[in-house]
């Protein structure tokens, strides 16, 4: 064999070592080497995405501190230490504080009040240390909040409720003979409301409640017993006028229960007729 045969042999030989040897470093690059080619490059990526990012915030962030630096900028050598020194705050009125609209009653309105308070329950009473002879605290007798807006429309709900459930109202002294005498022709009389009693001896408010009465019903000077029919003040003796005055008050002032006649008082009282005619003519059916 020539040299030139040997020649070729041995640069094809060469040529294929090389070839094979070049696949399998690829092989060993693509399969087992597992370079992180791909993850490279996104890292890049992301860097240069994240620096962009970041640029951009800064120079946002810097035209945010430049226009807070031009409205800051004082226009006058004075506006720097008036910026920089605290405002004082408005003070905000507070409950305690505001103004509390305060009802003013009249006589007949405490009237009202002072027996709703009384006959709501038995066990309410004023305070003892009460001054004689002053207006009552509208607080205190009264059962809603007086400083509202509506106070003035939910007195005079007052003022209606307390009279029709209550249009007979007592004030006397239990051992006293006039308001026993009192007492007992009301128990005689068929009232519509059985009539509310406040017994000043009983109680230890007693002389407030005397007091307050003097002084909201000056004309009379509030003598014991004190009769209230309809939140009136009506000065009966039942010594002096008897009880069928008392009822004819009573009924005209709707105290007394209405009866409607059936058939049999209408026959009673025909019959009653008939026969005090009898009695006057001198016959008697027998």
């Amino acid at each position: 064999m020539s040299s030139a045969s040997t020649t070729h042999y041995r640069c094809i030989h060469l040529t294929v070592v090389g070839l094979t040897a070049l696949c399998l470093l690829s092989i060993y690059i693509v399969f087992l080497a597992d370079f992180p080619i791909a993850s490279h490059y996104h890292s890049d990526i992301t860097v240069a995405t994240n620096t962009h990012t970041a640029r951009r915030r800064l120079e946002r962030l810097g035209r945010v501190v430049r226009h807070q630096q031009l409205n800051q900028r004082p226009s006058s050598p004075n506006a720097s230490v008036s910026a920089s020194a605290p405002r004082p705050s408005a003070p905000t009125p507070s409950a305690e504080t505001a103004p509390r609209l305060q009802l003013q009653l009249t006589p007949r309105q405490e009237l009202a009040a002072l027996t709703s308070f009384l006959a709501a329950h038995e066990q309410h009473a004023l305070p003892t240390e009460t001054e004689l002879g002053a207006p009552l605290n509208p607080e205190l007798i009264l059962d809603f909040d007086p400083s509202t807006p509506l106070a003035s429309e939910e007195l005079a709900q007052l003022q209606l409720d307390v009279w029709y459930h209550n249009p007979v109202v007592v004030f006397g002294k239990s051992l006293q003979p006039a308001t026993r005498r009192l007492r007992e022709a009301l128990a005689e009389m068929d009232l519509r409301v059985d009539e509310t009693v406040v017994e000043l001896d009983t109680r230890n408010d007693g002389g407030i409640i005397e007091s307050t009465l003097r002084r909201l019903l000056p004309d009379s000077s509030a003598q014991l017993p004190v009769l209230l029919l309809n939140g009136q003040h009506l000065r009966f003796d039942v010594r002096e006028e008897g009880k069928d005055v008392l009822k004819a008050v009573l009924d005209a002032a709707g105290a007394l229960k209405k009866r409607v006649p059936n058939r049999w008082h209408r026959e009673l009282r025909r019959r009653e007729a008939r026969w005090s005619r009898d009695d006057e003519s001198g016959d008697v059916e027998l």
